[in-house]
């Protein structure tokens, strides 16, 4: 939800910042007025945005695929072997999913 949030924030920041800024305004809330203002939303905010949650969404997506088929590549374990000191042994405990794969 947060990668398509940031996304969306993204491209309306890439497509039109002076609607997102009107719109933004239109809120009411002095928090986010004060964290907006009109020079910070910029085309390069947006582009920024925008890559910061596709690599968010793909993130995920391994991790979620990682867990479903309990593949150490996908989940960022395979580095976290026996041979490994007492921290990724720990590691490995906390995390049960990766005992299927050894």
């Amino acid at each position: 939800m947060l990668c398509a949030l940031t996304f969306a924030f993204g491209l309306w920041s890439t497509a039109s910042p002076t609607t997102l800024y009107f719109a933004i305004q239109s809120t009411g809330s002095a928090t986010i007025k004060a964290l907006f203002p009109a020079d910070v939303l910029t085309v390069r905010l947006g582009i920024g945005l925008s890559a910061l949650a596709t690599f968010m969404f793909f993130v995920a997506v391994m991790g979620f695929w990682g867990a479903i088929t309990r593949s150490q590549f996908l989940l960022f374990m395979k580095g976290l072997q026996e041979q490994d000191g007492q921290w990724t042994h720990a590691v490995r405990l906390v995390f049960g999913c990766c005992d299927h794969n050894t």
